[in-house]
């Protein structure tokens, strides 16, 4: 059953057709030139053929890719760590959370542009009630 397996799977990889690369190439056309003809851009490209050339021949893939994981398994750790002691701290934020510290939440009333309305408006909304 293993050896019918394995034969299934091997016979069943496929590969790119030819024609989806001449396809890539005609419409990469003006990419490709644009590159080319920037000097900027063209460098870039020759320094990261130089690096893929030399990650290649000493075959440090493997060793980039883990520590590449690693490296972002330990910052996602030490961002949920910071997260919980700023979520978890009772003075969290610019101020004290009301309901930890007891205090009454006043609530202010605010006219059309975001200010603080006048103790007259108050009075006349109270009474409109």
């Amino acid at each position: 059953m293993y050896v019918e397996a394995k034969r299934s799977t091997i016979s069943s990889v496929a590969s790119i057709p030819i024609y989806f690369y001449a396809l890539l190439l005609a419409l990469g056309w003006n990419e490709i030139w644009a590159v080319l003809r920037n000097p900027l851009y063209f460098m870039f490209l020759l320094i990261l053929a130089a690096l893929g050339y030399v990650i290649y021949t000493l075959n440090l893939a493997g060793p980039m890719l883990r520590v590449g994981n690693a490296m972002m398994t330990q910052g996602v750790e030490i961002v949920r760590e910071k997260l919980r002691e700023f979520v978890d701290a009772p003075g969290a934020g610019k101020g004290k959370v009301a309901r930890e510290a007891g205090e009454e939440v006043v609530m202010v009333s605010l006219d059309r542009e975001g200010r603080r309305k006048a103790e007259e408006d108050k009075l006349k909304e109270g009474e409109a009630w």
